[in-house]
């Protein structure tokens, strides 16, 4: 019968054992984003540029604009906002 360290440390020293035989056949790079070229900076925009976007751009997408420049949200957030689940407060 095995001891109950060889039970709970083999599959670690397996998995060890699999990344080490990985790594050495160079099937993946050291890190995700190995060769990849850094992104430019990103733009920054004045509150006078914001509010002429927003009033250039129509009535429909104007809280779509302000809640983008201002709230921080990524795109999937921005998209799946519902006025049902937004919760306003004066509490400061």
């Amino acid at each position: 019968m095995r001891s109950i360290s060889s039970r709970v440390f083999a599959p670690a020293a397996n998995a060890r054992v699999a990344a080490e035989w990985w790594r050495s056949w160079n099937r993946s790079p050291s890190t995700p984003a190995a060769g990849c070229s850094k992104p430019p900076a990103a733009a920054e925009v004045t509150a006078a540029q914001v509010a002429a976007l927003a009033d250039a751009i129509g009535p429909r997408y104007r809280a779509l604009v302000l809640v983008a420049a201002y709230g921080g949200l990524r795109w999937g957030e921005l998209v799946g906002l519902r006025v049902k689940r937004v919760t306003c407060s004066t509490d400061g």
